[in-house]
């Protein structure tokens, strides 16, 4: 068996799983919650639910089975190549949406230099303290050569590492204070990544990753130039709207936002605003 089969076979293994997790009623009624949350309650709920379980389980495969993490749209690789070679600084903006974990790994070899990946300090506990899924997912990042900066730090790291040419990664879809129309409701984002690029001047781009033909590919979106924008909330709003598009094209494949340390039980179908801390 050839390791491209093998690895289709177990992302299929890993969706079947999760479609079997439609008989449990607390996952019905947590996938049926997360979707509505996303995309409003409707008749389409219940389909969008058991394929959010089956994803759900071929994120966890690609984590725990300690999959490549590196292989990319050659279209992509091209654009973030010249990006690079700038050397403004491209930050890399990501959501939770498919499989996501790990996906600044092939700027590490598109530029030759290790990756910074902003990450919560869940993920920078030391090893022995830390479960076997995270003990895994460090595992992938150090053999792709991305190192993680602590939420805590980013406001100080990045404009120092954008500024100095570097490519960073990090999650738009997270709490925060800047009210913004998010897949169609009013949600309360970190606006991190729109202030400081627009700061220093580095370049955003797009990037996810899906399965194609049953094999991990990240690919690489459209890039925004901060000198476009006046403000940064300029950015920030067009970011919020380039990022709902992708997402709402499958809807199904995002994380559950009333996940803990996410938006909880304040993300629902009219809103996501959970209280400051």
């Amino acid at each position: 068996m050839t390791d491209a089969l093998r690895e289709r076979l177990g992302f299929l293994r890993a969706g079947l799983r999760g479609r079997l997790r439609w008989r449990d009623r607390q996952d019905r009624a947590r996938a049926r919650a997360a979707m509505e949350a996303v995309v409003g309650p409707g008749p389409g709920i219940d389909r969008l639910a058991r394929r959010h379980l089956a994803l759900h389980e071929q994120r966890e495969h690609f984590v725990l089975d300690q999959l490549s993490s590196r292989r990319a749209d050659p279209a992509g690789v091209a654009v973030l190549h010249e990006l690079y070679a700038q050397r403004r600084g491209v930050l890399l903006s990501y959501c939770h949406h498919g499989l996501f974990a790990n996906i600044g790994a092939p700027a590490a070899r598109i530029t030759g230099e290790e990756v910074l990946a902003v990450a919560g300090d869940w993920l920078l506990k030391p090893l022995d303290e830390a479960p076997e899924r995270e003990r895994r997912w460090r595992a992938n990042l150090e053999r792709d050569r991305v190192r993680l900066i602590a939420t805590s730090a980013a406001p100080e790291e990045l404009p120092r590492l954008l500024a100095a040419g570097k490519v960073v990664s990090n999650t738009f879809d997270m709490p925060g204070g800047m009210r913004t129309d998010f897949l169609g409701r009013p949600v309360m984002l970190a606006s991190g990544t729109a202030r400081i690029t627009h700061e220093v001047g580095a370049l955003v781009m797009l990037v996810a990753r899906r399965l194609r033909r049953g094999r991990p590919l990240v690919t690489f979106g459209a890039t925004f130039d901060p000198r476009d924008f006046g403000r940064w909330e300029d950015l920030h709003a067009a970011l919020a709207r380039a990022h709902t598009e992708a997402i709402l094209a499958d809807p199904a494949a995002l994380e559950d936002p009333r996940r803990q340390g996410a938006w909880e039980q304040w993300a629902t179908a009219s809103s996501w605003e959970r209280p400051p801390r």
